[in-house]
């Protein structure tokens, strides 16, 4: 009976988000891995009807429901911490992430080939086992070459071994006649003679190249490319694996569609796959950078500085590789955006319990009334917590129809104006 091909991965850990969009077949997760893992907690996030019956149909019986441990758990969020991801993880997303952990230390045998700091230079580590046969075999060499140095020394002081061919000197006896070790002296010629004789020597295959054993090569770098092999080397340089070469199973990899996970993985250097079910090496993406303090924060909803409070935050690529590295990437020739700052910020003015003005003051228009400035602002917070509490709006709404028509919005991307807007600038001063 022939044995049964090897799956590319043996223990899959899935997300929410590749179950939820059903970017991957079901189906296809069974036939690539061994053994596919999930924490409670993802299965209960399946709040669609049809989601939750397609799982449970189809996933379930191949599923196996895990918690990891507390251990697993401090040790991704302290490592989370140190990536800057954490504020954007869910409790869900770190037990996915410790999961894939725990898993990882049980099929390796330990932590050995994860980070414990990003940017860390992993090196050549050994996993347990084998550095502890290495470790083994080496003192087991010591101790057999200290051995075989006492066993030398002791024969040597015994006895002296003979030389295997002794020279032959003929002489001559008291009687006049030759000895008797002339005639073994003539005999070893005509052993050797027959000896070479007997030997053949094979002509060189056409696969050998005279040219490799010159002598004047040893002070190559590598192998000539020649019109033989220059297809390998092609391949070998384009980092595609060939057809004859054996699969390598993945140990542990994980699936997930989240960023901030995917960093932290990446970082971490555990597996990580795209909804395809193909190894993902480099991640971009896009967080946030004050201009005016430079400091980073992942989390997209944020309008003021975290550290300084200023509205001064732009959106900048950033890309992950398989060595862990972070990078942002930013514009040579950028210009802050200076538009609103040319009149200065109106008076304040005072209204009513009921948040009514008097209609006077404020610049032209009243554009200098509500301007929101700071985080903690009873305005934006009143505007962040009314944004919380409405998820849909009818588009037939009385008080939303109008400014539909009109095309004035009032903000961008739904959330609270900050500061006085684009189009300060362009209101005339009479």
């Amino acid at each position: 009976m022939a044995a049964q091909p090897q799956k590319p991965f043996h223990s899959l850990i899935v997300d929410t988000g590749p179950l939820i969009k059903n970017t991957i077949s079901i189906s296809s997760m069974v036939s690539q891995s061994e053994e596919i893992f999930t924490t409670p907690a993802i299965l209960s996030e399946l709040r669609d009807a049809a989601t939750r019956s397609r799982v449970e149909t189809t996933l379930m019986p191949f599923l196996k429901v895990r918690t990891p441990t507390q251990k697993s758990y401090e040790r991704v969020v302290e490592f989370s911490k140190k990536t800057g991801d954490f504020p954007v993880l869910s409790k869900q997303d770190l037990g996915i992430l410790a999961l894939a952990y725990e898993v990882e230390c049980e099929r390796e045998g330990g932590d050995w080939r994860l980070r414990k700091v990003p940017g860390e230079k992993l090196g050549d580590r050994l996993p347990p086992k084998k550095h502890n046969e290495q470790a083994s075999g080496e003192q087991k060499d010591a101790s057999e070459g200290e051995q075989q140095q006492s066993g030398d020394q002791s024969h040597s002081q015994e006895e002296v071994a003979p030389p295997l061919i002794q020279p032959v000197v003929p002489s001559m006896s008291d009687d006049g006649t030759t000895d008797n070790r002339q005639e073994e002296a003539t005999s070893i010629p005509e052993i050797i003679t027959e000896g070479l004789s007997n030997l053949e020597v094979s002509a060189p295959s056409p696969q050998e190249d005279p040219a490799s054993s010159d002598p004047d090569d040893d002070d190559d770098d590598g192998e000539w490319i020649t019109p033989g092999n220059l297809a390998q080397h092609q391949v070998k340089h384009s980092g595609i694996s060939t057809k004859e070469a054996a699969p390598v199973q993945i140990s542990v990899a994980t699936l997930t569609t989240d960023y901030a996970m995917q960093n932290v993985l990446l970082q971490m250097n555990l597996h990580l796959l795209s909804p395809a079910l193909q190894r993902i090496s480099t991640l971009r993406s896009y967080i946030l950078r004050c201009h005016a303090c430079f400091l980073t924060t992942k989390d997209m909803s944020k309008e003021f500085c975290p550290r300084c409070g200023q509205p001064a935050l732009n959106r900048v690529s950033c890309s992950t590789n398989a060595n862990g590295e972070f990078k942002i990437h930013l514009s040579k020739n950028h210009q802050w955006n200076n538009r609103g700052n040319k009149y200065s910020v109106p008076k304040p003015v005072h209204g009513t319990p009921n948040g009514k003005h008097s209609g006077k003051g404020g610049g032209k228009g009243g554009w200098g009334r509500d301007l929101v400035l700071a985080e903690d602002q009873k305005e934006y917070v009143r505007a962040t917590a009314q944004e919380k509490r409405t998820k849909t709006r009818d588009l037939m709404d009385e008080d939303y129809l109008p400014n539909i028509l009109s095309g004035d919005r009032g903000r961008a991307g739904g959330r609270p104006k900050v500061g006085a807007g684009k189009n300060v600038n362009a209101r005339k001063r009479f």
